[in-house]
């Protein structure tokens, strides 16, 4: 039997947010979410992504989570329709490819801001809030790659690096407050940009996608893509009632990567 406590909450549970959540894994999780009653703000720069994303429940707008103003003005409107109790921040720049010493400083700082940072501008609107009510969830996406390093793409790993740390470093924040914030370290997502990978890489070793796409997962123990919805159901477990306990974790959804190159 549910609590008294437990009945209160789900009375006044609060609004879903998703950043980047108009394609991909965010997409999958704002549906999710939505589709499980639950009202979602959804931000993510492309027009052409928002236009097609439709669902009475999700209020999605066209935010760059890299720009400080865009994004105090997106959560302005969203507290105005009530309290954020999940954020999932899903955004991400991959960054330039090549050796370090070939990188500028410029796009590698951009890259730490695409991840890192916009991430942190979007926790920062929603903290106070969270704090405020004693309850909250963030879940943060990074990456298996920081795991097993990925040569030529180091801009990418010190972004996500940087997010691993911010989000260990803010659950001690929080945690005193009931608040708790995870991040999910996905291997291939089964997505159109992998899709697109896949035919680079083929196409520059000489093979067909196909076997290419074997190369790619030889070091993934169960030899397997990562379906959106089984990151977005990870997210749904880690903002429900269930993980009232875990925080500041790393958690890998990616069918033991075990090494990249």
């Amino acid at each position: 039997m549910e609590s008294q406590g437990g009945e209160k909450q789900a009375e006044d549970a609060g609004l879903v947010v998703v950043t980047g959540g108009a394609t991909s894994v965010g997409r999958a999780t704002a549906l999710a979410f939505a589709e499980g009653g639950r009202r979602v703000f959804v931000a993510d720069r492309s027009e052409e992504a928002i236009a097609a994303l439709s669902h009475p429940a999700i209020t999605a707008r066209c935010v760059d989570v890299m720009d400080e103003g865009a994004v105090a003005s997106f959560f302005a409107e969203v507290r105005g329709c009530g309290p954020v109790e999940v954020l999932v921040n899903t955004v991400g720049l991959g960054g330039p490819r090549g050796l370090a010493e070939d990188l500028g400083y410029q796009e590698f700082m951009e890259t730490i801001a695409g991840s890192a940072g916009a991430t942190f501008l979007c926790c920062r609107e929603v903290i106070p809030q969270m704090k405020a009510r004693g309850r909250g969830a963030i879940i943060n996406f990074s990456s298996s790659s920081t795991r097993t390093g990925l040569p030529g793409r180091t801009a990418y790993i010190a972004a996500k690096g940087a997010l691993e740390a911010m989000t260990r470093n803010l659950a001690r924040e929080l945690g005193p407050f009931g608040v708790r914030i995870n991040a999910i370290l996905p291997g291939a997502i089964d997505n159109p940009r992998l899709d697109a990978l896949i035919r680079a890489g083929a196409a520059e070793r000489g093979e067909n996608p196909e076997a290419f796409e074997r190369h790619l997962l030889r070091f993934i123990s169960m030899r397997t893509r990562i379906a959106v919805e089984d990151l977005a159901a990870t997210v749904l477990f880690l903002a429900s009632p269930a993980a009232r306990h875990i925080t500041g974790q790393l958690l890998g959804v990616d069918g033991n990567a075990e090494w990249e190159e």
